[in-house]
């Protein structure tokens, strides 16, 4: 049992924008038409487009799991380098925010200081990473072999255990994860 948080960026002026043309158009439409099958067609392909345009606005942070290191989400780095800093100043950014699966909203210094600060780097007997669990013989069983790898400024990151350990911090191996 663990818990997934989200950044949440803010809407752009250039999303914003976007928007706004969608929204024109919908009206072009409406004035156009007195057919109803017609009028929900273009809706539904409108929400569609809206939809995907939008699909950047909620980018898995990690999760966080009782008793493990805190597991980050590399988003294929597009966001964030490999580093504290970089994933920290990301999550700075002004207009954005941070919640959890469960709604809950955090500050920047809440979430690194309540939520992930202890959970952050990996502390033998203390929290566990996948190395460390599959280091003993019977969670063995549980592991299915998978190696994927990961570019971040031209350096390649191959995963072990299904994870990546880079700077200290420990990253999943899949952007699909909760």
């Amino acid at each position: 049992m663990g818990t997934n948080y989200y950044y949440i960026r803010k809407i752009e002026d250039s999303d914003r924008a976007e928007l706004n043309e969608r929204i024109d158009e919908v009206k072009r439409i409406l004035n156009e038409t007195d057919n109803a099958r017609e009028l929900k067609l273009h809706l539904s392909a409108m929400l569609d487009h809206i939809e995907y345009d939008m699909k950047d606005t909620t980018i898995h942070i990690g999760k966080r799991s009782s008793g493990w290191q805190f597991l980050f989400n590399h988003n294929d780095f597009e966001y964030y380098e490999p580093t504290l800093e970089s994933i920290k100043a990301f999550l700075n950014r002004p207009g954005g925010k941070i919640i959890d699966e469960y709604g809950e909203e955090y500050t920047a210094d809440e979430f690194w200081n309540n939520e992930v600060g202890k959970h952050l780097y990996y502390k033998k007997g203390v929290y566990i990473n996948c190395e460390e669990y599959y280091s003993k013989p019977e969670n063995l069983r549980h592991y299915y072999p998978s190696t994927r790898m990961v570019q971040c400024g031209g350096v390649t990151f191959v995963s072990k255990y299904h994870e990546y350990t880079i700077n200290g911090l420990r990253f999943s191996d899949s952007k699909e994860f909760s």
